[in-house]
């Protein structure tokens, strides 16, 4: 147990969130806080498989961001505990708010010849 605690926390020291209060070692952690400590433990708690729930755990997902299918699957299965259904909401609304910003443009860089009046002259 204190070889997963120390490894979970070179992980995070060692992994940058860009941005977000909640992610992917949130999730873990949460697993961990409801006393799912082994790995067939804690994907029969998310409902996936044991190399899905591996990546998950080691914050190692594409991107560092679960897909809608994952994370739906997750949220459909009953047994997943209340913490982590909890953990999993914050950080699903966090990027659903993120998505609906708008994002802001670079703005367009005007060429030399597009000047009319020295078009006309």
């Amino acid at each position: 147990m204190q070889l997963m605690e120390n490894a979970r926390a070179a992980t995070a020291r060692g992994r940058k969130q860009c941005n977000y209060s909640v992610g992917l070692i949130n999730i873990a952690d949460a697993l961990i806080a409801s006393g799912y400590t082994s790995l067939d433990q804690q994907a029969k708690a998310l409902g996936l498989s044991r190399s899905t729930a591996w990546t998950i755990i080691h914050a190692k997902h594409k991107v560092d961001r679960l897909s809608t299918k994952v994370s739906a699957r997750m949220l459909e299965n009953p047994e997943l505990p209340p913490l982590v259904r909890t953990t999993l909401q914050k950080y699903l609304a966090e990027r659903s708010a993120d998505e609906a910003r708008p994002r802001r443009m670079a703005p367009i860089a005007r060429s030399h010849t597009s000047n009319p009046e020295a078009e006309s002259g």
